[in-house]
């Protein structure tokens, strides 16, 4: 689950990964309720509509634009899920378009790092490469 202000509104909305299940943005209504709108803004499928393993997430704004994108985790051989935030409320699925998810990986505590030339993309660096 991550928090933050998706659609540029100044209220703190929720983004929930889900294993197997679309994902969900919970938009916050400024009166105490939320409404769900994954689908509606383009984060609650991949590109070609199919659902993901949603295993963690983040909201950061990757590409220093000013709007929060949303990076959500996946299981190995499953391409991350970047959101790149449009500025509009809506979402960019930007996971297979982006030159950063071949240049990044995760690791233990969180922070990116450079992949070395034995890891791809989509092996997620979760367990070394056998030798």
């Amino acid at each position: 689950m991550s928090f933050g202000d998706f659609n540029n509104d100044g209220l703190t909305d929720i983004y929930m990964a889900n294993d197997a299940f679309p994902q969900f943005l919970f938009r916050n209504n400024g009166d105490g309720t939320f409404t769900e709108e994954a689908p509606l803004t383009g984060v609650g499928y991949t590109e070609d509509g199919n659902t993901f393993s949603g295993m963690g997430t983040d909201a950061v704004d990757l590409d220093n634009d000013g709007f929060t994108d949303i990076l959500t985790t996946a299981l190995p051989y499953e391409y991350f899920s970047l959101f790149r935030n449009n500025g509009n409320g809506t979402f960019e699925y930007a996971s297979v378009t982006s030159s950063w998810r071949r240049s990044r990986a995760p690791t233990v505590a969180g922070v990116f790092t450079p992949m070395t030339s034995t890891t791809t993309a989509k092996t997620r660096c979760s367990s070394p490469p056998a030798t």
